[in-house]
Parts: C-alpha cells; sequence; structure tokens
C-alpha cells in the first residue's frame, strides 16, 4: 500500500515538474522573442513647431511623443539621449523629433509647454529643457512664472509667440494624434512608422536604430 501511494506521490511530482518546466519555458519564450511592433494609425508628419535634433537629410526620422511630467521620459533625456545624440544624430544618421504632450491638458503645464516651443523658436532651449527635465514641478511656482518673464522681456519674438499661440493649438494636435494612434503612454517612439512604447535602455536603441538606417539606406 505504502509502495503505490509512494509511485502516485512520484507520478504527482512528475506531472508537477513538468507543468512548471513548460511554464518556465514559454516565460522565456515570450521575454526574448521580439514580435513585430504596432504600425500607425494615423500619419505623422513632421510640424514648424517640434523641437528637432538632426539633420533633415537624415535617412532615418524618429517621433519621440513626450511629456516632462513623465519619469521615464526623463531617464530617457538624462540617460539614452546623449549616447543617440553622439552615435546616431551628430553624425548625420537619425533625425529625432519631439512632440510634447499633456493629455490631462493642466493650464500651467500647456503654458510651460508653448513656451519651451517658443524658447525653442527664437532663442536657446538648453536651460529650459533641463530644467524641466530636472523638475517638471517647478511650472507651479512662482519662480517660473518670472523665469519666463524674463524670456519675454529679453526676446520680444518669444513674448509674440507665447501670445499669438495662447490657444495651444499645436500641442492639442499632438494630444490628439497620440489618441487618435492609440498610444499606451509616455514616451513613445515612431521609428519607420512602427510604434515602440515605453522607456529602452540605449543597446536596445541601438539595435532599432541600425536595423532602421539598414533598411533605408538599402
Amino acid at each position: 500500500m505504502k509502495s503505490k501511494t509512494s509511485k502516485i506521490i512520484s507520478v504527482l511530482l512528475w506531472l508537477i515538474s513538468l507543468v512548471l518546466a513548460v511554464l518556465i519555458v514559454l516565460q522565456l519564450y515570450k521575454y526574448f522573442s521580439s514580435p513585430e511592433p504596432p504600425g500607425i494609425k494615423t500619419n505623422i508628419k513632421k510640424h514648424e513647431n517640434d523641437i528637432i535634433w538632426g539633420s533633415a537629410s537624415a535617412p532615418v526620422t524618429i517621433y519621440v511623443y513626450s511629456s516632462y511630467t513623465c519619469k521615464y521620459c526623463t531617464l530617457f533625456f538624462e540617460e539614452v539621449f546623449p549616447e543617440i545624440k553622439e552615435n546616431f544624430i551628430e553624425p548625420g544618421h537619425v533625425e529625432l523629433v519631439l512632440k510634447l504632450v499633456e493629455i490631462p491638458e493642466n493650464p500651467k503645464i500647456m503654458r510651460a509647454l508653448q513656451a519651451v516651443i517658443c524658447v525653442n523658436k527664437f532663442g536657446k532651449l538648453d536651460k529650459l529643457h533641463e530644467l524641466l527635465l530636472y523638475n517638471s514641478n517647478v511650472v507651479f511656482s512662482n519662480e517660473f512664472e518670472l523665469l519666463i518673464d524674463d524670456y519675454i522681456n529679453s526676446n520680444p519674438d518669444i513674448g509674440n509667440c507665447l501670445v499669438n499661440h495662447g490657444n495651444y493649438e499645436y500641442i492639442r494636435n499632438n494630444n490628439k494624434e497620440f489618441k487618435e494612434n492609440q498610444f499606451s503612454g509616455t514616451p513613445t517612439f515612431i521609428i519607420e512608422n512602427k510604434v515602440y512604447s515605453g522607456f529602452r535602455s540605449y543597446e536596445k536603441f541601438e539595435e532599432i536604430f541600425q536595423n532602421a538606417i539598414e533598411d533605408a539606406t538599402n
């Protein structure tokens, strides 16, 4: 009787081990497999208010939908973008087009994004871009309003830009494109009409970029 019970237990343990092994293999396959990324639903084009790094003659254009309130967007610009800029943008292989979004359309953040667009068009964006990456909550402070006033006083074109585009049409159009394409979150990257959502390491982008460049130049 004990021998029969031991055999049953052994069989059950073997079956459990087999099931666990199959589940582990399935999870590993799911993790390491690279399914084809989905394509875009609505056509995306460059706009004069986009923030652009790189040359228009680059064989590959990368569109990035990003928000300063998104921690993974900040992580991308702080940790990944510098290497992309050095190895792909500056040598002329890739053009990166940033499209700012603010889906809740918070008034303070919308105004800050418009300031970014205007400063980029008529001044130097680097310091403002870095400030918002470092601390996006600064837009709710009186100090930020004073900073915007300084930009306006030092450059009338920036002031006119803020006034003339106070309805935030460009940002709202970015929001519309984001929703129509059913993007799942920021940052979202459009590379050769394929959608890559979420943060990736430089090594992952390096592989994607190299494949895109190879396809575009062959």
